[in-house]
């Protein structure tokens, strides 16, 4: 009775939203904005509890790529890589790095969508929560879904990749914020996201599935009423 209750309510949600998703005020291009940080010398923040959250309290703001298509990855420590300290097409050095890169995704489907993470040293994906109608904002409260690759702190200095993995739901024609922040303290780097939609399909390129954008605020005496 409780699981015919919940999805009785996933329906009328969903029909409640069908005809209510917003659009953003102004549109700035596909792709991911990039802010790279770096931090100290052999810190080792990144294993520390909540850096996800607060990554930048102690880090050094760098370059800020715009509109990155493919945020992938790889970089194997070798002195005669010349890609070494290009990442992005931005000169940096890959250690102890920081990197946030930042869009909209509108799922052209409503479901279940997978997303897998592979991270050295670490990574945290996160999606959501979606933009609401004014006056829906106040009456649905919309979660924030985590992903994090993070290997072992005494696997640092060895070449394994972490990889995680886990399902969404999420609604047709909503745009929900999608963050991905990596970071390496020395050695090799890595960062791979991919995603399947609900119909088992992988989107290989979905950079060019997500936007920049700037959405309109609510009024705050429309959201009291």
């Amino acid at each position: 009775m409780l699981c015919k209750a919940i999805y009785l309510f996933y329906v009328f949600v969903t029909l409640a939203f069908a005809e209510s998703s917003i659009a953003p005020s102004r549109y700035h291009g596909e792709g991911f904005n990039v802010q790279f940080y770096a931090y100290e010398l052999g810190s080792v923040i990144g294993w520390e509890s909540g850096f996800f959250e607060d990554f930048c309290k102690i880090c050094r703001r760098l370059h800020s790529p715009k509109n990155v298509m493919d945020i992938n990855y790889h970089f194997l420590q070798h002195p005669k890589n010349r890609n070494f300290n290009n990442i992005y097409n931005s000169r940096q050095t890959v250690t102890n790095m920081v990197v946030h890169s930042y869009a909209f995704f509108r799922p052209s489907v409503t479901g279940l969508y997978t997303f897998k993470l592979a991270a050295d040293d670490g990574a945290q994906l996160t999606v959501g929560p979606m933009k609401l109608p004014c006056e829906f904002s106040t009456k649905f409260e919309t979660e924030t879904f985590k992903l994090k690759a993070l290997k072992s702190i005494n696997d640092q200095a060895k070449p394994v990749v972490s990889v995680n993995e886990g399902l969404v739901r999420l609604i047709e024609g909503f745009y929900y914020p999608v963050n991905v922040t990596s970071f390496n303290l020395q050695g090799n780097a890595k960062l791979e996201l991919s995603v399947i939609d609900p119909l088992g399909n992988e989107i290989a390129d979905f950079g060019s599935h997500v936007i920049q954008a700037t959405f309109d605020e609510c009024d705050p005496i429309n959201e009291l009423e």
